[in-house]
C-alpha cells in the first residue's frame, strides 16, 4: 500500500494597506482578510466610522486620490488593495484613483497591487459597451 503525505499549504501572511471608502464591499474585504490572518490598514475618509476592533486592524485617515499619501500609508506593508466604486458619470475619476495607487505603491517598492471597482447602478455586464467603457480601466 503507498501512502501519499499531503503537505499543508501554508500561505504567507501579508500587511496590506486597503485604500477605499466606507462601504459594504469595504467592510466584507476586512473581514474575509482577517479572517485569513492577515493585517490590514484601511485607509478611508473617515476612519471614525470603523466600531471594528482587531489587533490586525486599524483605521487612518487618508486620501486615495494622492499618490503620496498612497506611499505614505503604503509604507511597510507587503500590498497595496484599492476599492473605488466609480460614478458613471466620472469614469476618469477610477482611472486617476488607480494611477494614484499604482505610483504610490511603486514608491515604497511595493509590487503588489489589487483594484477593484465596480459601477454598481450599470446593467451592461456581459455586452461590449461593458467592456469598452472599461478599456480605460484596464489601460491603467
Amino acid at each position: 500500500m503507498i501512502q501519499v503525505a499531503l503537505k499543508k499549504h501554508s500561505m504567507k501572511t501579508k500587511k496590506i494597506a486597503l485604500f477605499g471608502t466606507n462601504t459594504q464591499g469595504l467592510w466584507e474585504v476586512i473581514e474575509e482578510t482577517l479572517r485569513k490572518g492577515h493585517s490590514v490598514t484601511a485607509i478611508v475618509d473617515n476612519p471614525g466610522e470603523f466600531k471594528l476592533t482587531h489587533p490586525n486592524f486599524i483605521a487612518v485617515k487618508g486620501n486615495l486620490m494622492n499618490p503620496n499619501e498612497v506611499a505614505r500609508y503604503a509604507e511597510g506593508h507587503d500590498l497595496v488593495m484599492c476599492l473605488h466604486d466609480p460614478a458613471l458619470s466620472g469614469l476618469q475619476s477610477h482611472v486617476d484613483a488607480n494611477r494614484a495607487i499604482i505610483t504610490g505603491a511603486r514608491k515604497m517598492g511595493i509590487e503588489q497591487v489589487i483594484s477593484l471597482g465596480h459601477p454598481i447602478s450599470l446593467k451592461l455586464e456581459n455586452t461590449k459597451d461593458f467592456f469598452d467603457l472599461w478599456k480605460s480601466i484596464a489601460h491603467v
